[in-house]
């Protein structure tokens, strides 16, 4: 498939390859580093290209500037391909079956969510009621905390939005209820974030079952049925 779109695909298959291996992306800097690939006008236009053909994405963390995005593989195929069907180098095939019962399954299946979330963002402004109010995508993390996906709106509120896949209702124990403050307290200690109003947003496969955290936390959910609304 490659070889059929690209000249020297080789060098596009190393990127991908690379940026099969991370949840979060590379920076420019970090895919020149692992790659051992120059920069200049050839990765420029290689990264172009892969973009262009929906291999790739590129996003800005928030507040960021634009030396600091970083690229991530969202092509699902490929992702499949190089976590399920090849693996050292080699063709895997029969295997499924197997793996589906294992714990790399169930974490492939979470981060394969994410990637539907954010191709769906449309869907899940809609959800939210925001058809009428600017809003920007981004993410976001430091070294004591890390949030999937955030809902910058013009109105000045920020929907800190957590991404969770599960075969039914997610429940909030007392552990993910620490660990969910601890985000928004992190969150919420920007500068920039003085004047915003935070609000906790799950985005889920199948809604949040209600206990006295969802009720003490969070503000709104999407499901995965309000994902494919057009």
């Amino acid at each position: 498939m490659y070889s059929s779109l690209f000249k020297n695909s080789s060098q596009h298959e190393k990127i991908v390859q690379l940026l099969s291996k991370t949840k979060t992306g590379y920076t420019r800097k970090e895919l020149i580093s692992k790659s051992k690939i120059n920069s200049g006008g050839t990765l420029t236009k290689m990264l172009f290209e892969l973009e262009k053909s929906g291999f790739i994405s590129k996003q800005i963390p928030y507040k960021g500037r634009i030396n600091g995005l970083y690229y991530k593989l969202v092509d699902h195929f490929t992702i499949f391909y190089w976590k399920f069907m090849n693996i050292k180098g080699k063709r895997v095939q029969d295997n499924w079956t197997k793996m589906v019962s294992l714990p790399s399954w169930q974490s492939w299946s979470g981060f394969a969510f994410e990637r539907i979330c954010f191709s769906h963002a449309h869907q899940i402004k809609r959800a939210l009621g925001l058809q009428a109010i600017s809003s920007d995508i981004s993410t976001w993390k430091n070294d004591k905390a890390q949030i999937d996906i955030l809902i910058s709106r013009a109105d000045r509120i920020i929907h800190v939005g957590e991404i969770k896949f599960t075969k039914n209702e997610y429940e909030i124990t007392s552990a993910y209820a620490k660990n969910l403050r601890n985000k928004l307290h992190q969150f919420d200690q920007l500068k920039s974030n003085a004047k915003q109003v935070l609000f906790l947003t799950m985005i889920t496969t199948y809604g949040i079952k209600p206990n006295e955290y969802s009720k003490e936390l969070m503000q709104n959910e999407v499901t995965l049925k309000q994902l494919f609304y057009n």
